[in-house]
């Protein structure tokens, strides 16, 4: 059954096709490897736009500025290729050194023109450069140095009440800076990132910081430098005048009648501490005295002054006079005792 399908469905080809049908089933399969090979090979063109252009200095030089910053290239390869070919495919890097400034007399720190040409621009391999617009960039280049300069220390915020930062040390104490002469000419000195106080500082820390560059076309070396720094507690002094001084009694002098007399009833104190409580402290919290407890006779004694405050942080440091003169007088009687 099947036998018979096959004979007459050979009985509806055309003798023409039967006649050598190998040889020419052959020759149309090589025509299609043909047409396959030829498309890939037909050439079409395409415009990239904004290709990123990046200017590359060598040696001592530096590129301070260049424009355009893009270009747009219209390049030609096959269709597959070009349908695969994306912007970042193409790099357009052009280098410049001391011999290509010689080469085409240009100066230094000076804008000059340069051709972009084919050699500067890379393409994949089967895409061919057609033209680039625009076709020139302007450059604007300076001599690279390196300059030595002292760091300084940034600071934010400080330390809580009655202490205060003390003395500096940075390690290293200088720092090496590498870029354009323009740039580096004026920098005398350079800062740190900033090292932060709050009311938790109340002793020595030592923190690692980076130095802060001030341009991106400068490189620093090295990088970072450690802080370290002093927290005191802040001891002041505050001078009082013209406190007034009190006699103590004692027993025995209120028996014998004794009426002591100041011949000098103020004296001026100087007192050490906190900042901030001597601050706060005023004249009527400071009692000065003299002890006449241990005199039993009349007369005129030089007696010791001293001073009581209610706040044990704080100290006296100096009284003035040291010593007072008292007088002990009797009254009219003695106090008498049952």
């Amino acid at each position: 059954m099947k036998y018979e399908f096959l004979i007459k469905l050979n009985s509806y080809i055309p003798l023409l096709i039967k006649r050598n049908f190998a040889r020419k089933l052959i020759a149309i399969f090589f025509a299609i490897l043909v047409y396959m090979k030829v498309s890939t090979q037909l050439g079409e063109e395409q415009v990239l736009q904004r290709i990123p252009i990046n200017v590359v200095a060598h040696g001592n030089l530096d590129v301070m500025n260049y424009t355009p910053k893009t270009i747009a290239v219209t390049i030609s390869g096959s269709k597959q290729k070009i349908k695969l070919l994306t912007p970042s495919d193409i790099r357009v890097e052009i280098p410049i050194n001391n011999q290509t400034l010689k080469q085409y007399n240009y100066q230094v720190n000076k804008s000059f023109s340069m051709n972009i040409g084919d050699q500067y621009i890379h393409l994949p391999p089967g895409i061919d450069l057609i033209r680039a617009i625009p076709s020139t960039v302007t450059v604007h280049c300076d001599k690279r140095i390196t300059k030595e300069v002292p760091v300084t220390p940034t600071f934010r915020g400080s330390p809580p009440i009655d202490y205060e930062r003390g003395e500096i040390k940075l390690i290293p104490k200088t720092v090496s800076l590498t870029g354009p002469e323009a740039i580096l000419k004026d920098i005398k000195t350079i800062p740190t990132e900033p090292v932060y106080l709050d009311k938790t500082t109340v002793e020595d820390f030592m923190a690692d910081r980076k130095v802060q560059s001030v341009d991106k076309k400068i490189l620093i070396s090295p990088a970072s430098v450690q802080v370290k720094v002093e927290i005191y507690k802040t001891i002041g002094t505050s001078v009082f005048d013209d406190v007034p001084v009190s006699v103590l009694l004692g027993k025995q002098n209120t028996k014998l009648g004794f009426k002591p007399k100041l011949l000098s009833n103020t004296v001026n104190i100087t007192l050490r501490g906190p900042s901030s409580k001597l601050e706060m402290l005023t004249k009527n919290q400071i009692k000065a005295f003299v002890d006449i407890s241990g005199y039993n006779k009349p007369g005129i004694y030089q007696i010791k002054v001293d001073c009581w405050i209610n706040d044990p942080k704080i100290n006296v440091k100096f009284i003035e006079p040291t010593l007072l003169n008292v007088e002990l007088q009797p009254t009219s009687s003695p106090t008498k005792t049952e």
